[in-house]
Order: C-alpha cells, then sequence, then structure tokens
C-alpha cells in the first residue's frame, strides 16, 4: 500500500484551493472533479481509482475507458455542445502535444502532461496519481481569454478575503437592531479588522455581492473617510439560510 500523501488539513486546503484557482471553471468538467479527487484520499489512487471521480451522464460508473464529456444540457444542440465545450480544449491539448481528450484516461494523461497531476509508482510498482503541491494557478498551464481572467481574479478575492468579509458582516449589529444598521467608513473598519483600506474596500464590495446588505453608497468609488451606512436585509438572511438548509437536506 502507498504512504499517505495527505493529512485531513491537506485534503481540506487542496479543495478550497481547487476551488478559488478557478480549477472547477475548466472544461471538460470532469477535469476538476478528477483534481479534487486526487488530493482528498488518504493515499494517492490509481488512474482506475480516480476515474470514479469522473462520472457522468454518458459515463455513469466512472470508467477509464469511458467518455470524459457529459451529455449537453437540454435543449443545447450536439453541435453546438461540440463547438463551445471542446473549442477550448483543443488549445490546451495541443500546447502539451496531445489530441482533445475523449476517454477519462486520456482527460488524466493531459493532467499529467501539463503537469497538473504526478504519475509515480508506489514501492510495489504500481502506478499512482497525486496532485502537484501547490496547486498552480489555472493560467500557469492554460492560456485565459480576458473574461476567464476576471472571473478567475474574482474568485481568488473571494477566497484571500473570505475572512474579512465575516469580520465586517458580524459588526452589522443583530436582528434585534435591524432598522439602525450601522454607520462606519473604510477609514474605521479597516482600523477594526486590521486590514489595508484598499484590501477593506475589496472585502465590502465582496460582502455586498451576497445580496443581504446594502450600502448608502457607491463603495467602489466612497473616500476612505466618509461616511455611510451599513444595513442588512434580515428577511433576505433569512430565506437565504433556508435555502441552503434546503439544499443540505437533499
Amino acid at each position: 500500500m502507498s504512504a499517505p500523501i495527505w493529512s485531513e488539513h491537506d485534503a481540506m486546503r487542496h479543495v478550497q484551493a481547487v476551488t478559488a484557482k478557478g480549477w472547477l471553471r475548466v472544461r471538460p468538467a470532469s477535469m476538476g472533479l478528477l483534481l479534487i479527487g486526487s488530493g482528498v484520499s488518504q493515499f494517492a489512487p490509481t488512474r482506475d481509482q480516480l476515474a470514479a471521480y469522473a462520472r457522468n451522464g454518458a459515463n455513469p460508473r466512472g470508467e477509464l475507458s469511458g467518455t470524459c464529456w457529459p451529455p449537453p444540457p437540454d435543449g443545447e444542440p450536439e453541435a453546438e455542445e461540440s463547438s463551445s465545450r471542446r473549442g477550448t480544449v483543443a488549445d490546451h491539448a495541443a500546447r502539451y502535444g496531445l489530441e482533445v481528450p475523449e476517454s477519462v484516461d486520456d482527460l488524466i494523461g493531459l493532467m499529467v502532461s501539463a503537469g497538473i497531476l504526478v504519475e509515480a509508482c508506489d514501492e510495489l510498482g504500481t502506478p499512482r496519481l497525486r496532485p502537484r503541491k501547490p496547486l498552480p494557478d489555472l493560467d500557469e498551464i492554460f492560456p485565459l481569454d480576458e473574461e476567464e481572467r476576471r472571473a478567475i481574479d474574482s474568485l481568488k478575492s473571494a477566497e484571500l478575503y473570505a475572512g474579512k468579509v465575516q469580520l465586517i458582516s458580524s459588526m452589522i449589529p443583530s436582528e434585534s437592531r435591524r432598522k439602525t444598521g450601522m454607520s462606519t467608513s473604510i477609514s474605521q473598519l479597516s482600523e477594526a479588522i486590521g486590514e489595508t483600506h484598499d484590501g477593506t474596500r475589496r472585502a465590502l464590495l465582496l460582502l455586498l455581492e451576497d445580496g443581504d446588505v446594502f450600502s448608502s453608497v457607491d463603495i467602489s468609488k466612497v473616500a476612505v473617510r466618509t461616511v455611510f451606512h451599513l444595513r442588512r436585509d434580515w428577511s433576505m438572511f433569512h430565506q437565504k439560510r433556508i435555502g441552503l438548509t434546503r439544499l443540505d437536506e437533499v
């Protein structure tokens, strides 16, 4: 049996990195799932074991020889699916001298050639896979267009400022004082959470994206010492919590 490669903490951080660095956005979607699967097991998986993470509607058992491409969404023509989903992947594969991956085995081969996964034999000579550590940024491996780059930058920012967002959120008065909200400024918040003015502004913008917190000013433009008002819509806040609870129960 191969030696353990990750602790539980390593596995958790790996999944967070896969998400934050945009790997779940890459096509085919099986690539991101394979990348997650390579780093959550105590022992490094073989190709056959890892293939189970690539299950999809056209390959329900996650077989290594099965397709890595899920069926097109309902109502989307096959021709459109082929053009929109595979065109970029063809460019990615060509960068490493490969054809468009069709099987899960092909896709794992691309990930190994690109250096996302490392394949090495254990003490018994069995080839096993593990993710490269630290996990590379998506644009280190595959070129991104401007739209994708903006989306990845947004994901990285959300990961970087997650703790600061939670701190600011916790400062908004509780539901019993929901009509008052809080008056503050970027300068005051920066001092309170131990962050730069620019970092505080970014954290505020991320908090507003949640949809249940509102500001009386445009946070992207407000001067750092200008006082503004933050208010939480508690009805929306509870609706979101109910929705998440229902998802957990599914």
